[in-house]
Order: structure tokens, then sequence, then C-alpha cells
């Protein structure tokens, strides 16, 4: 196997347990979601075991050391997989041929407890605590890693941005829609992300208020996707996950300028107009041919709370995963940009506001796997 086949192939790996372990804090374990997620992982595993017979894993300096060396790369499944292993005090993870489906499924619900998990060993498993340094590690400051690369792509989106302004105004012009365009928008935006280690540095600055919603549009999008993607989406889903985030916030056309614009406070009646934009966007979208379902629940339900406050007010009615996810990545996106009532704030004075209200406004799970995201990423 080849390094960056090994790789690749290991990324896989990190990526199914991160899921999974994803999937058994939002549901039951035993749930069918669950038990999908669980075969994946054990697969991908059983794999790579029938190509090495041994996997070891060791977090040191907050860096992955794989079969005794470092792994340079710092792509967000191998570094939601450090955090995972951090959180619960795990130094070393190892798995052998023989590994048995049910060794793993118990190992992945300890790691998705809130609370410690138990240092053990089984016939194909284990994990714990490094006792002594481990071999092929150099002490004092790290390991001998070689110089970093340091070079990012040139991930500029003006030619994205100039597609939502295009369409974004046809919409408010009444004109006739060309929506193979979103969903090629769509999925540049999904091939970015997937190639890019560093999908927060892709976020597109907002020179000026007349950018905001396209950019914003743009924004959200990138964060949805990276954070459905680290849930398991892919394919069509995680497809029509982006074009419902393009197209969340579309009914905001529908509110004048004067309004938008505002510098200050809305007045009462101008709150009312504004909150109003959730309904007149679904209504929009579903006017749209082609345009998948999920993209009329996610204008409708993104200003929807996870504790049924929120607008508009619907008795007993809970937001959909989707929606869940783009209020959590508009909320970001908007208080990390200037708007004319409001300067922008830094990471992580959003990603407080995004703590303080977990259980309220936001699920609180994937506030949490949100802010993993972003550890390493934000600007």
């Amino acid at each position: 196997m080849g390094a960056s086949n090994f790789e690749q192939r290991l990324i896989t790996v990190l990526q199914q347990i991160n899921v999974a372990v994803a999937n058994i804090r939002i549901y039951f374990w035993d749930h069918p979601e669950v038990t999908q997620r669980l075969d994946l992982a054990y697969g991908e595993i059983h794999h790579f075991l029938s190509i090495k017979p041994k996997l070891t894993l060791i977090v040191y300096n907050n860096r992955l050391v794989v079969d005794e060396k470092p792994i340079l790369s710092d792509a967000p499944h191998i570094t939601q997989f450090i955090n995972l292993l951090t959180d619960k005090g795990i130094e070393y993870l190892r798995f052998q041929s023989g590994l048995t489906r049910k060794e793993l499924e118990e190992l992945l619900i300890g790691l998705a407890k809130n609370e410690p998990v138990s240092m053990q060993r089984g016939k194909a498993i284990r994990y714990g605590k490094i006792k002594n340094e481990p071999e092929g590690i150099s002490g004092g400051d790290g390991y001998p890693m070689g110089e970093m690369d340091s070079h990012e792509p040139d991930l500029s989106l003006e030619n994205e941005m100039e597609t939502v302004i295009e369409f974004y105004g046809n919409i408010r012009q009444s004109k006739s829609l060309h929506v193979p365009t979103l969903f090629d928008l769509a999925n540049t935006i999904i091939g970015y992300i997937q190639r890019n280690q560093y999908p927060f540095k892709m976020l597109t600055s907002i020179r000026n208020w007349d950018e905001y919603t396209f950019a914003h549009a743009i924004n959200v999008c990138i964060l949805t996707v990276s954070l459905a993607e680290s849930l398991g989406f892919s394919g069509k889903q995680l497809h029509e996950i982006g074009i419902a985030s393009l197209l969340h916030d579309v009914g905001k056309l529908c509110i004048p300028d004067a309004i938008l614009n505002k510098n200050g406070k809305p007045t009462a009646e101008e709150w009312r107009i504004i909150r109003n934009h959730p309904l007149r966007g679904a209504m929009q979208i579903q006017k749209m041919k082609g345009v998948p379902k999920i993209a009329i629940l996610g204008a409708l339900e993104h200003h929807m709370q996870y504790d049924g406050g929120g607008y508009p007010q619907l008795p007993e009615y809970k937001p959909s995963i989707v929606s869940q996810m783009i209020a959590i990545a508009d909320t970001y996106d908007a208080l990390r940009s200037n708007r004319p009532y409001q300067p922008s704030k830094s990471h992580e004075v959003a990603v407080g506001i995004l703590t303080k209200e977990k259980g309220t406004r936001f699920e609180p799970f994937m506030v949490d796997h949100f802010i993993g995201l972003t550890v390493f990423k934000a600007a």
C-alpha cells in the first residue's frame, strides 16, 4: 500500500469511526442509523486489517502517530479523531486481526458517552495511556516531523459569488431560473470542501454590506456541508444539503433594502416583516422546479429553535436535522460578519455564544460537533 493510499485509507477508517460515534450521540445506540454506521466502521477497519494485521494509533503532542510514523495531515477527520481520544484521556488505540464487531461496538459506545472510558484490552483491541514514551518518537519539543507544509490552495470564490448574485437577482426580478446552475454551484463548493484540509479558510470575506446576502449564502453552505459531512452525510444527501443551505435566506429578497440596510435596531413593524422571511422563502423555493424538498424546510425552519422558540411559531413542531445544522452555520457566520447594526465578533466570542445557547436555540451535540470542526480552522 503506497504512502498516499495508506493515508487516504486511514482517513476513511477514522471518518467512519467519527461518524459512528457522532450518530450514537444523536440516536439511541440500537437505532437503525447507528447500526448502519457501526457496520460501515467495522467494514472499513476489517478491510484495513486484511492488508495490515495490526493498526496502532497514538496521540502525541496533539498529533496522530500511526505505526510509529507521524501523520502530517490536518485533515478534519484526523483532527476530529485526535480530539475524540484526547477528550477521553486515551493516548493509544490498537486494532488487530480478529477484531469482532461486538468489540468495536463496545469501544465506540464508550467513546460516545459523557463519562470516562475504562482503560482495557481485549483479544483484538487495546487502548489506554502510554506508560513510557512511544518507540520512534524523540523527546524534547516533539518528534521529528520535517517541514510543515504551510501552502494552502487558492480558494477564491469570486466566480461562485457571481453565480449566487445572478441567481438571487433573477429571483428578485421574477426572471426565469436556471436551476442546474445552482446544482453545479453546490457541487463546486462540496468539491472544494472535500479537497481542502482547511474548510474554514474558505469562508468568503464580506467587503461591503451589499454583498452580505450573497457571501453569507456561500459561507453558510461551506459551514453546513462541512458539519453534515462530518456527521456522515454523503452523495445525494450532502448535495441536497448544500443546495438547501445556499437557498436558506432567499426570503430576505422580499424585505425592502431600507429595512435590511438600516443602521440601527428595527422597529416592531420592521421586525414583523423580517420575521416573515422564512415563510416567504419557503414559498418562493416551492415554485422552483427540480429543487429538493429539504431546501423548502431549510428556508422555513432555520430560525426555529431547538427548544420550540424562534420563528415561525408552529406548536409541537421540531425542525429537521438539516435545518438545525443550517441554523448553527447561519448564526456563526452572522456573528463573524460586519453588519450595519453590529460589528463582527471574534471566533472565540461567536463560539461562546453558540455554547451559551446550547439546549435552547441549538441542538447541544451539533454545537459541540461544529465547534470541534473549527478548533484548528477558524481564521
